[in-house]
């Protein structure tokens, strides 16, 4: 019930405060109009609603919300240097990651693998071209976990590789590097 100068609203009726303490008194039928600003509920209401419960699932970055897209970084740990399989830790963030997205699910989901600047070692260049060809292979692996965990329609999943070429912060550490090490998933509402 909100108090508006001695009237009062009750379950769609508007009636006096005097009206309460003298139950006899007849009430008048009102139909409550909404307010402009009732109306007109913010644009990405359900999209700010889903970047806190993102947020809150503590992945290394959640950034705010853009237009219809949200983006979910997950870093640290997530691969051996050199190679595009998940650690266990990888593993279990994009399973946590897809416990979200079946409740809140994206129109669409892009799935963008980075890596650390360092070259890569014999064996792996024998595997892949280069830093690109590995983040490549991140993040296409990176989609097949996700589709295990998640009923979603894979022509609806794109992946990229950028190799080395966005870093978050600078290569100069193994703690650096690692950080760059790092999937994001571009989730468009």
């Amino acid at each position: 019930m909100a108090q508006d100068q001695g009237k009062l609203w009750m379950r769609g009726w508007y009636t006096s405060t005097s009206a309460i303490n003298n139950p006899n008194q007849e009430k008048t039928p009102h139909i409550p109009l909404p307010s402009v600003t009732e109306l007109k509920a913010p644009k990405n209401y359900g999209l700010d609603r889903i970047y806190e419960i993102l947020k809150r699932q503590n992945f290394y970055g959640v950034p705010k919300p853009k237009k219809n897209t949200i983006v979910v970084i997950i870093s640290r740990n997530i691969f051996p240097s050199g190679s595009d399989q998940l650690t266990q830790k990888g593993i279990e963030e994009i399973k946590k990651l897809a416990n979200v997205l079946k409740v809140h699910k994206p129109k669409y989901i892009e799935i963008k693998g980075y890596t650390d600047n360092k070259r890569l070692s014999s064996a792996t260049a024998a595997k892949f071209i280069d830093n690109f060809g590995l983040s490549s292979a991140r993040a296409k692996n990176a989609k097949k976990i996700l589709l295990q965990y998640l009923n979603f329609d894979k022509k609806k999943i794109s992946v990229e590789g950028l190799g080395s070429s966005r870093n978050l912060v600078s290569n100069e550490t193994k703690a650096g590097r690692d950080i760059n090490r790092r999937l994001e998933f571009h989730l468009y509402y």
